[in-house]
């Protein structure tokens, strides 16, 4: 029975160490376009996972951040 029960007890207290270890981060590449406010055109949502419509939109410069 003793032997039986040190067993969980060495699962629990792995599982839980091993859950307590902190998850990698992900960097999220982002697009950043150099808007000037107030710019011409017009950006749309349809709603749900529509992408953004833009039409007529003014950039003056694209930046891909890491």
């Amino acid at each position: 029975m003793k032997k039986w029960f040190f067993s969980v007890l060495v699962a629990v207290v792995a599982t839980i160490g091993v859950l307590s270890l902190p998850a990698p981060g992900h960097a999220i590449p982002t697009l950043d376009f150099g808007i000037v406010a107030p710019t011409t055109g017009t950006i749309s949502f349809a709603g749900g996972i529509a992408p953004l419509i833009g039409t007529g939109i003014s950039v003056d410069n694209v930046v891909g951040l890491d």
